[in-house]
């Protein structure tokens, strides 16, 4: 039987240092019955995301990424010189570093 989850997008609240904001909506979340949370950790190191996959853990919360292959967010001009080879090792570099968060989908903005 075919099962659809629900996953609520931070897209827009800032986790806050030591994501005091999204500690009390992940709970709320949970509450309204959302499966998971959607995020573009880009801006999270190593530690923060480890932090936020164990705060998940501890609501029962899966959680699905947004990745860039480069420009991220596409924030400011676009740079210039973005070849495929920029690209892949970008690709490359922004998988490696979601798999401490164990997402059960990754969303590849990849060739912007």
């Amino acid at each position: 039987m075919v099962r659809i989850e629900r996953f609520r997008s931070t897209w827009g609240v800032e986790p806050g240092e030591n994501f005091e904001a999204w500690k009390p909506l992940f709970v709320e979340w949970k509450k309204l019955g959302y499966d998971g949370v959607e995020m573009v950790p880009y801006d999270l190191n190593e530690d923060q995301r480890r932090e936020v996959r164990e705060l998940c853990d501890g609501l029962g919360l899966k959680i699905s990424i947004t990745i860039f292959s480069a420009w991220h967010r596409y924030r400011g001009p676009r740079p210039r010189n973005l070849t495929p080879d920029v690209h892949l090792e970008g690709y490359r570099e922004e998988l490696r570093r979601a798999q401490v968060l164990d997402p059960v989908k990754i969303n590849a903005q990849s060739g912007a």
